[in-house]
């Protein structure tokens, strides 16, 4: 008797021995496999932290330019109307102020004037009123009306090259 009693515990410790070794290398290999995904994930979020981090940083530098821009800008406009000012108070006192510019040449700087609007003008804006291309001046030009039109249009000049010059340096920073 003892030996067959000896025999089954001995197959139970046995079969026992083999459920638990089966059990353990199961969940060995289910936790070898999670370690792999975990380290996968993070090394994902890794990647992810980096690039999120890298692409707030250039957002801020972007800003930056960008608000240096519009202080430019700004500074410019307010140049400018000084300068209109200060030139008003000075054309006041010429007498050739009053000349008219030649026909042609007045029409040909109003018409090159609306054509550089219309192409300004996105043409896909809904509800946008570009001026007509060949509109003709509503009255004469003056020699002095063309003397105030210098300082706006070096300032919209100076404008756009401050805007490409930020635009090359945001190029450069990417």
């Amino acid at each position: 008797m003892i030996n067959k009693f000896a025999i089954m515990v001995t197959l139970l410790l046995a079969l026992l021995i083999s459920v638990l070794m089966w059990v353990a290398f199961h969940y060995y290999g289910k936790t070898a496999a999670s370690a792999v995904t975990l380290s996968q994930m993070q090394s994902d979020t890794a990647l992810q932290t980096t690039e999120i981090a890298k692409q707030s940083f250039d957002f801020q530098k972007f800003n930056d330019i960008t608000a240096a821009a519009l202080q430019n800008d700004k500074q410019n406009a307010a140049t400018v109307e000084v300068k209109q000012i200060e030139y008003r108070t000075l054309l006041k006192k010429e007498p050739t102020c009053a000349l008219d510019v030649p026909t042609a040449v007045s029409d040909g700087l109003y018409n090159y004037a609306n054509r550089l609007r219309a192409s300004a003008l996105d043409a896909n804006t809904l509800g946008t009123h570009s001026a007509p291309i060949n509109a003709t001046a509503s009255g004469a030009l003056t020699y002095c009306q063309a003397v105030l039109w210098i300082m706006p249009l070096l300032a919209t000049i100076d404008t756009a090259n401050n805007h490409l010059a930020s635009i090359r340096q945001i190029e450069a920073q990417k």
